[in-house]
């Protein structure tokens, strides 16, 4: 099968660099899956909103939270209570990540990791 030893060193390096770029790619698969997304808790980012809505009063920020992974355009979010931006809890959903991050009570939000 091999003409030379030179060929069958280059088969069993080759064969050996296929090995590793697919083990390479179960740890980095792996990874992403155990990446948790955080919330901040009393952080408004301001800005970059595509999407807003009502939310239930007893919905978490999880539930914002939940809507942007799930919508591919979302990049960011923030909640807000119920009673700062009227009697529901509140969502923006967020097409970039604002740099500006203020402290701001009864606010939650994130940045997704997909």
């Amino acid at each position: 099968m091999f003409p030379s030893s030179n060929s069958k060193k280059i088969y069993f390096k080759l064969t050996f660099l296929l090995y590793l770029i697919i083990a390479i790619s179960f740890i980095v698969d792996i990874y992403k899956k155990n990446k948790v997304d955080s919330i901040e808790i009393n952080i408004n980012r301001e800005g970059y909103n595509y999407r807003e809505f009502d939310l239930p009063i007893i919905a978490t920020a999880k539930i914002c939270q939940r809507a942007c992974k799930l919508d591919e355009r979302c990049i960011s979010w923030t909640y807000a209570k119920a009673g700062i931006q009227g009697s529901n809890n509140y969502c923006w959903l967020k097409d970039r990540e604002p740099h500006g991050k203020f402290d701001s009570r009864g606010f939650y939000s994130g940045v997704v990791i997909r």
